[in-house]
């Protein structure tokens, strides 16, 4: 259901995506869609919040594509 905007053509613009209310059994599908997708490299932002993504819940090869986002203070 997020093929569109992950794959950043139906959102050009698009520099953070947060997510709300997102079950943790679906935190990691959606973690591995975003890291596979177009849009990762241009967003600053991601989060299942209002908060940064933690790259703690980032799978271990996955980490260093995420590791340009800005964090919140």
């Amino acid at each position: 259901p997020f093929a569109r905007i992950l794959n950043g053509a139906a959102t050009p613009a698009l520099k953070r995506l947060h997510v709300r209310e997102v079950s943790s059994i679906y935190q990691a599908e959606l973690i591995e869609a975003v890291a596979a997708s177009a849009l990762l490299p241009r967003l600053e932002r991601f989060s299942f919040s209002y908060d940064s993504l933690d790259l703690e819940q980032v799978p271990a090869r996955h980490r260093p594509a995420f590791a340009h986002l800005k964090q919140l203070e």
